[in-house]
């Protein structure tokens, strides 16, 4: 029992981990608890781990992006985003009593795996009833899986390095995480989540080329046979070609693309954001909200199609690129400091694969996802970027 209320802090935070992925509203009201404990203790944390150059970037993106929503009179209006921000804020400064990460790292993976194991059972009561894997279906998919199926991918692939970095420091229970590593794979495979299977082939040939070490003539045979079988799961799944617009022809591709894939509208529209007189190249726009006016004013003038230009407008999709998104709100400020925090974290970890590997994969999810417009995805880029990138506790 003494054990137990020592870790109390700990286990609090392992709870909303396992919570994380089911519910928003209970992690939330953990949260709270755990602000709660860490202000209680204040004077006994080392603030010292959070002096690193990759936090000190990220928050003076926040600090500039809130001073300037301030001096905008935006803070109200945006308000929604901005309250979403303060997860990124607040949740490296209580990684700081945490006393063991390696627990907190476990509890994670569990905690994915209890997503994929859930959204397998959905998914295999869906085949019995109707006898289909509508897996190609994004709406429908989406309905079936835990999380939406971008973010269901990521968390997979977040799942398999933890796993990996487990199963390469030889952990007791090795085997259970060469099983999850497995279980994880197979997940991203099945959903057909394209960002995370591209993010995995380039990490698995990024550790092949830096980080293997065998003779070149062993890395080339290797990559040759990883290569075809890679090429015949991808031919043989249905879902993966479905989601990767891929046609009989070059033509037939680049033509489903233009019709199925919203950011091949959505990128022209931001672009054609920065040439109005409301966009300032320095500090972006005044607020959020004036962006997302402006892209969905841009979806009804330049859609044609009813049916689609109505899904565009109900839908309000943002910018679907997290690099675009802090152009247009923060200007090339915000841009470049977004960019510089990213090259310096990688440069400075990039002895450790599995931080390298995190970080690469929040590098492409950035790239086709708006991740810290979700509270969601700014509790995960939080959590991950804490257990990688504060200081390691001094013995």
């Amino acid at each position: 029992m003494k054990k137990i209320i020592e870790n109390s802090y700990d286990y609090l935070f392992i709870g909303m981990l396992l919570l994380l992925p089911f519910s928003l509203a209970f992690p939330s009201i953990v949260l709270g608890l755990l602000v709660f404990s860490f202000i209680i203790d204040i004077k006994k944390i080392n603030f010292d781990r959070l002096k690193t150059g990759p936090f000190y970037i990220l928050y003076f993106i926040f600090f500039f992006i809130f001073v300037k929503a301030l001096i905008n009179n935006s803070l109200i209006i945006d308000q929604k985003i901005l309250s979403r921000y303060l997860f990124v804020l607040v949740i490296p400064i209580l990684f700081l009593k945490i006393k063991d990460l390696e627990k907190i790292k476990t509890a994670l993976i569990i905690s994915i795996q209890l997503m994929i194991v859930v959204s397998i059972f959905k998914i295999t009561k869906h085949y019995i009833i109707f006898n289909n894997f509508p897996l190609g279906d994004g709406l429908l998919v989406n309905e079936l899986l835990v999380l939406e199926r971008p973010y269901a991918g990521f968390m997979s692939l977040m799942g398999l390095i933890l796993s990996l970095e487990k199963i390469r420091n030889n952990d007791k229970n090795k085997g259970l995480f060469i099983f999850f590593s497995i279980m994880s794979i197979f997940f991203i495979i099945l959903i057909a989540a394209r960002n995370s299977f591209i993010t995995l082939l380039f990490l698995f040939f990024l550790y092949i080329f830096f980080y293997l070490k065998i003779s070149k003539l062993y890395k080339l045979t290797f990559i040759g046979s990883c290569f075809l079988i890679i090429l015949t799961i991808v031919s043989l799944n249905k879902n993966i070609l479905e989601r990767f617009h891929i046609n009989k022809d070059i033509e037939g591709t680049l033509s489903k693309i233009a019709i199925f894939e919203p950011r091949y509208v959505i990128w022209p529209c931001a672009y054609d954001l920065t040439k109005q007189e409301g966009f300032n190249p320095i500090v972006g726009f005044k607020s959020e909200n004036e962006i997302s006016a402006g892209l969905i004013n841009c979806y009804s003038q330049k859609i044609s199609n009813e049916s689609r230009k109505g899904w565009f407008l109900e839908r309000k999709f943002n910018t679907h690129n997290q690099f675009i998104a802090f152009f247009l709100s923060s200007g090339i400020i915000g841009f470049l400091a977004l960019v510089s925090f990213y090259f310096l974290s990688i440069y400075l970890h990039r002895h450790n694969f599995f931080a390298a590997a995190i970080l690469i994969s929040f590098l492409f999810f950035f790239l086709f996802e708006n991740v810290l417009s979700r509270q969601f995805g700014c509790y995960i880029f939080a959590i991950f970027a804490a257990l990688f990138l504060l200081k390691k506790q001094s013995k």
